[in-house]
């Protein structure tokens, strides 16, 4: 996963994360908390990128995860 912020972050820290899930058809905006452990980092223009993974996830947030995944189109795999 990517993760953009302004701020310096300290590689191969576990930070709780919320992640916003794609709006369901009533509209209702669905959060998921997930804790990342930051692997790397490159910094463009004002901001840094890290490259984080999920960590400890639990059943029901892989499967929240895995429906974010789909609804962009993007290649997914949990270890």
């Amino acid at each position: 996963m990517k993760l953009r912020c302004r701020r310096l972050l300290a590689l191969n820290t576990i930070i709780p994360t919320n992640l916003f899930l794609p709006t369901t058809d009533n509209g209702k905006e669905e959060i998921v908390q997930v804790k990342i452990r930051l692997l790397h980092k490159t910094r463009e223009e004002k901001d840094y990128l890290y490259g984080a993974e999920f960590v400890d996830l639990t059943t029901a947030q892989q499967q929240k995860i895995t429906k974010v995944f789909d609804f962009y189109q993007k290649p997914y795999f949990f270890t």
